[in-house]
């Protein structure tokens, strides 16, 4: 028994990351960095570590039959997600043999590797190794990406999901940010020194905001009596909903409008968000897409600000792409810039 697998087999460095502080995937990259994992080579050719020892590292039950060729490992619970890898010397790809993985939370799949080569929980990748005496031998990027994605923080079965305090945080900063002093001050409805309310306001989108980005237009309030009743509270009858003038960057005030007081705006902002949220925990659960609390913040606040994902977003989100490529497909140089690096940035928060 390896009884300081637990934390790198280095307990006067590390703690016990059953406590989240040190990230599994790091673990077991420190242990690959001082040389504590078997690696094997052939004719001057890497061919890998062993995913045996990787898993003992972890404190998983080791299951193998070296007479047949397979094994069975499964990690201990990891913030509420068991991991399991499997293998068969008999499953040939070309040189290679094919080995898989899935995570497993309260009995159910929420994550495999077997399928094509794009390596996201709806159309995972072939993960190759290769098998000398006895045993199999992987690539360490093969198995850490997945132990970051898989026990990202927050990571829970695919359509469980709510937002976060923070998620809600950044959102609300990035539709109306609470500034006395920036442009959005004309805004809010100041009372003793004190943000009490927020006016209802023109951006340019033919349309009035209320609260935190809840947009409404003419349609909408002729078609829907839960917004007419919004617009009849806090603006005079007959106000057009566009002002001709209005930017984004360059919001007016609706003439004569009373503020909405702060708690409404939250609790407006609030049942917004969660129609985004149900959308999104609906399509990611039926695409069996596993994201991270911080993910999926980040792609409602997007849903939030555009609309919808858009099918880059989604391509973005299936291909499990680098921070490099979002950053290159959705930052734009525009005036989204700076919001939409929030997102990536967030996206990729552990």
């Amino acid at each position: 028994t390896n009884w300081y697998g637990y934390v790198a087999n280095n307990p006067l460095m590390f703690v016990d990351w059953f406590g989240y502080a040190l990230h599994p995937a790091d673990i077991v990259q420190n242990a690959i960095n001082n040389n504590q994992i078997s690696s094997l080579s052939e004719n001057g050719v890497f061919l890998g570590y062993s995913a045996r020892e990787i898993f003992e590292l972890l404190g998983s039950t080791i299951t193998q039959n070296k007479a047949l060729g397979t094994g069975v490992f499964v990690t201990p619970k990891i913030k509420g997600i068991t991991v399991t890898l499997k293998y068969n010397k008999n499953n040939v790809y070309g040189n290679y043999i094919r080995y898989v993985m899935f995570a497993t939370q309260n009995g159910r799949v929420v994550e495999t590797t077997t399928g094509s080569a794009k390596g996201n929980a709806r159309a995972p990748r072939d993960l190759r190794g290769y098998y000398r005496n006895g045993e199999l031998w992987v690539s360490s990027d093969s198995i850490i990406s997945y132990f970051t994605k898989v026990w990202c923080e927050g990571a829970v079965a695919p359509g469980s999901h709510s937002i976060s305090a923070n998620g809600l945080k950044v959102l609300q900063g990035i539709e109306l940010p609470l500034d006395t002093t920036g442009i959005y001050s004309k805004l809010l409805y100041i009372q003793d020194g004190k943000i009490v309310g927020i006016y209802p306001y023109y951006v340019g989108d033919n349309g009035i905001t209320f609260g935190f980005g809840h947009f409404m237009n003419q349609e909408e309030y002729d078609t829907d009596s839960s917004e007419r009743a919004i617009y009849d509270k806090y603006v005079v009858a007959g106000t057009p909903f566009s002002d001709g003038k209005s930017t984004d960057y360059n919001p007016r005030r609706v003439p004569n409008a009373k503020a909405m007081p702060l708690d409404v705006a939250y609790n407006l902002l609030n049942s917004d968000v969660q129609l985004h949220v149900d959308e999104l925990n609906s399509y990611f659960k039926a695409n069996n897409l596993l994201l991270s609390q911080n993910q999926f913040d980040a792609m409602i606040i997007y849903r939030f600000l555009y609309g919808e994902l858009g099918d880059v977003v989604v391509d973005l989100i299936k291909d499990s792409a680098s921070k490099e490529e979002w950053t290159a497909e959705i930052v734009k140089e525009n005036q989204w810039k700076t919001r939409n690096q929030t997102i990536v940035d967030m996206y990729f928060k552990k």
